[in-house]
């Protein structure tokens, strides 16, 4: 590092400022506040560069001559770096002193990065300088919340210094820089031509990193105030214009995360339930401030806005705090002066189809998994909309069976249905997104779902355990029978829900039968399993066969036929059981081993019957989650090769999936028996070869998979580029699927030769 440089200081005072706020540092409260003191200007002009001037470029354009840096250090100018320097002024718009530091920062740094020039380097400190910057403020504001006594005169220093800054200007400068710091227009003056300031993809990684890191860490700031202070009615509308005019032409960034966010949370009431005392009301404005109320309404509920769907959801959001304004006994009666009531604003709000907004925009934006507060956010919106309006979610769900219904005897009367809303499988699925592939860190905010008011003693009424129980009620609530649609949508909630072993198992028990029997109004392992020996029956038999709906029978013969719906639903009960295999042993156990649900043997009889090759894709994946069990895999071995799901015929072909293969997944170009079945034998083989059975038996395995597989894979067309992604990683690279040992199939050829 070099010293003295100015590209460096940002660095050195995040340092200092994580090492106190920590405890790690001997440094004395005086000294700290001192250090703040002196950087004041530095965090409250954020993203702010040093100004052009012309003096200072006639300076290091004078190619030899000595000129003096911010440090006081002096330095000679040569060719090249004048010209670097003048470069990176132009570009990064800084002044051309400040430039030759930064170009002398980036020298220091060649070390560090072998294979770079002093150029790219200097790149990446200006944005590293910048990063540090976004990051110590990042941390001060959220160590205003510290607690504890140790802490406490820290929490007290940082409280009054951030209150200055913000009482400075910090606010709108925040505003300014979220809105507008881009990252694609930061890459896209870096490969100007002239510029040339993006090297390799290693390079350019390293940018996109430090680019990525200043957006989150401004965003984090303004979200993060929003959080512990609410914001003041004259803030509001200065958030709220940066989304009012959003279009949905353009990407629900980073930013727009950041702002929506920071709206939501400035009247979230959710933090109402833990304080202690009504003194304590003073950090929200919206149980305090009747003009904050006042602009809340203007700003969401009176003015226009570009895109309906986006100013739903904050109506929505809107709705559920004033329901909780109302019930809260320190805030009853802050709402007097509004003209509209909650159920009128959130039937405004649904009409906008908020869910939808929420799906396609919110959680479907690229930075939405990686945009931790905004997570927060849409958990927070959607859990008090079940909490608060149980009456009114039960409503959505009568109106979207209604609205299937009339649809359904449109199309059976050969009229064209109009398009239903479907709010509630829209929540369902919104629900869904969110958390599918949550970040494992966030997991615990899963667990109220499962919450039981049995849990709890009849004397403990808190405002949480009520939360909770709702919550439990909605998940309950929603394993009753209805419309395919919506119980598509239903399982694919349950499935994001079981993202870990302890929340699988309790996905797992939800669809246990109550009672050793199955309830005939609600959805559960034994109606699938049930169901699917219906199925092996019906095309055992190939005759004709009772309609199953979405999996479960009802008594209308029809010819041997799957329809759309129905397979949609096995396939979504079929992956919600592999998700839960994969994370909870005990409930893979049971799946193997229940006397009742003939388990193995059902899907091993419908993958040796003619059931669509998609169906038997997700019942190979399921199987491959069973084997991730060395027992388990033993028993699925002696099934498979009893089932002779593929075998020799007399004149050495092989049959049965290789005709599949040939027949209908080549011609489709779609491979969903395949790549299903190299899941389950990625699964099989990963055991070690004393799991193996023997090489006579597991020839026309390891052929299929070598030969006709592997060998051909090349020369065949894949409609879906993912799924040929997927089966060439299964084939050539080692890893593991799910929680089991499951090792991939790229040292099959080794196994076939032993």
């Amino acid at each position: 590092m070099a010293e003295g440089n100015v590209w460096f200081l940002s660095r050195q005072l995040f340092e200092r400022v994580v090492e106190r706020l920590n405890g790690a540092s001997s440094v004395d409260l005086d000294d700290f506040s001192v250090d703040l003191q002196a950087n004041r200007s530095r965090l409250l002009e954020v993203l702010k560069n040093p100004v052009k001037s012309a003096a200072d470029r006639a300076k290091i354009e004078k190619v030899g001559d000595q000129i003096t840096l911010p440090g006081g250090r002096s330095v000679r100018v040569d060719q090249s770096m004048s010209a670097e320097a003048l470069i990176l002024a132009e570009v990064f718009n800084i002044n051309e002193i400040a430039a030759v530091d930064l170009v002398l920062a980036g020298e220091s740094e060649l070390p560090n990065f072998p294979g770079l020039t002093r150029g790219l380097c200097a790149v990446l400190c200006y944005y590293n300088s910048h990063r540090y910057v976004a990051q110590t403020l990042r941390c001060l504001i959220e160590a205003r919340a510290i607690s504890g006594s140790s802490n406490g005169d820290v929490c007290s220093l940082v409280r009054t210094f951030t209150d200055d800054l913000w009482s400075s200007g910090l606010f709108k400068r925040l505003c300014e820089a979220v809105a507008q710091f881009d990252a694609a227009r930061e890459l896209d003056r870096l490969q100007q031509p002239n510029v040339k300031g993006l090297g390799g993809p290693k390079h350019r990684k390293m940018v996109m990193d430090l680019l990525t890191g200043i957006q989150s860490a401004l965003g984090d700031c303004l979200v993060m105030w929003s959080v512990q202070n609410g914001l003041q009615a004259s803030e509001l509308p200065t958030v709220v214009s940066n989304l009012r005019e959003w279009e949905s032409t353009r990407a629900f960034g980073r930013s727009e995360l950041s702002f929506w966010a920071a709206v939501f949370f400035a009247f979230d009431t959710s933090l109402l339930d833990v304080i202690s005392t009504e003194d304590e009301l003073g950090m929200f404005p919206v149980a305090t401030q009747p003009q904050f109320i006042q602009a809340i309404q203007r700003e969401i509920c009176e003015l226009q806005w570009k895109d309906a769907g986006l100013r739903a959801t904050l109506q929505m959001g809107w709705a559920v705090s004033m329901r909780s304004l109302a019930q809260h006994h320190w805030t009853q009666g802050v709402l007097e002066d509004c003209q509209e009531d909650e159920e009128d604003i959130l039937e405004r709000a649904l009409d906008a189809q908020p869910f939808h907004f929420l799906r396609q925009f919110v959680v479907g934006s690229a930075s939405f998994r990686n945009t931790e507060l905004a997570v927060r956010a849409v958990d927070s919106l959607l859990k008090q909309l079940i909490d608060y309006f149980p009456i009114r979610i039960k409503e959505l769900r009568s109106r979207a069976d209604e609205e299937l219904r009339i649809a359904q005897e449109a199309l059976e009367r050969g009229h064209a249905p109009s398009q239903p809303v479907l709010h509630y499988e829209q929540q369902l699925l919104t629900l869904a997104d969110m958390y599918t592939n949550i970040d494992p860190q966030l997991r615990p905010i899963i667990a109220a779902y499962w919450a039981d008011a049995d849990f709890f003693p009849q004397s403990f009424i808190s405002e949480q355990v009520k939360s909770r129980t709702n919550l439990s009620k909605f998940i309950r609530s929603g394993a009753e029978l209805g419309p395919a649609v919506l119980h598509v949508a239903y399982l694919a909630l349950v499935k994001s829900l079981a993202c870990d072993g302890s929340n699988a198992r309790n996905a797992f028990e939800l669809l246990r039968s109550r009672h050793g029997r199955a309830e005939q109004s609600t959805a559960s392992w034994d109606h699938f399993f049930t169901a699917l020996r219906q199925y092996l029956y019906t095309f055992k038999r190939d005759a004709s066969m009772t309609s199953m709906g979405f999996g479960f029978a009802s008594h209308v013969p029809v010819v041997v036929h799957i329809s759309p719906e129905e397979l949609a639903g096995l396939t979504a009960w079929f992956e919600l059981a592999e998700r839960i295999a994969l994370e909870d042993v005990p409930s893979r156990a049971t799946f193997v081993d229940h006397p009742n649900w003939q388990c193995l043997d059902t899907i091993f009889g419908l993958l040796s019957s003619s059931v669509p090759l998609a169906l038997k894709g997700v019942m190979f994946r399921f199987l491959g989650a069973l084997a991730c069990d060395k027992l388990a895999a033993a028993k699925v071995w002696e099934k498979l090769l009893a089932a002779k799901i593929i075998a020799h015929t007399p004149d050495g072909r092989l049959s049965g999936l290789q005709q599949e293969l040939d027949q209908v997944e080549c011609r489709s170009q779609q491979y969903p028996a395949t790549s299903g079945f190299l899941h389950m034998m990625a699964s099989l083989v990963g055991h070690g070869s004393d799991c193996l059975p023997p090489s006579d038996l597991l020839a026309p395995y390891l052929q299929f998979v070598t030969d006709s597989i592997a060998i051909k894979f090349t020369n065949r067309s894949y409609k879906d580029v993912d799924e040929m992604v997927s089966i060439f990683f299964i084939l050539v690279t080692d890893g593991e699927q799910g929680r089991g040992q499951c090792k991939s199939l790229h040292n099959i050829k080794l196994i076939k030769q032993s």
